[in-house]
């Protein structure tokens, strides 16, 4: 399956501001591998984290530990969650500071007791500054 269009041109912009990028799924470690590999994003990312490590699923609270200990923030409040679902983002306790919905479709808001901090239609989105 082929990324979309702005991908890697959002991935690499985020990495030359300093950002580390990574990918945390309820996907299997060896299908992310292969969806990477088939997107032709090898090398994009700094992790592929998968839910495998800890047995768990999101919206499980130890789901996004998993991504603050791998890198070692001593604030998991670092971490920006950009997903096209809102369906995991704020629920449990989530670990994260800032839910970014990548609205694609102009969908209406499933969730609106969990609020995202931003929405944006692609990906170019998250590069705009807030507001």
């Amino acid at each position: 399956m082929p990324p979309y269009p702005e991908v890697r041109e959002v991935l690499s912009s985020l990495k030359q501001k300093g950002a580390v990028v990574a990918i945390l799924s309820n996907g299997d470690p060896d299908m992310l591998a292969d969806a990477v590999a088939a997107a032709g994003l090898h090398g994009m990312f700094e992790a592929v984290l998968s839910v495998a490590a800890v047995g768990s699923f999101k919206p499980a609270r130890p789901v996004y530990q998993l991504a603050s200990d791998h890198f070692r923030f001593a604030d998991a409040q670092e971490i920006s969650f950009n997903r096209q679902s809102l369906g995991h983002c704020r629920r449990q306790g989530a670990l994260v500071s800032t839910v970014v919905w990548v609205n694609r479709a102009g969908a209406p808001d499933e969730y609106p007791e969990l609020a995202p901090d931003r929405v944006v239609g692609d990906l170019r989105g998250i590069l705009a500054p807030a507001g």
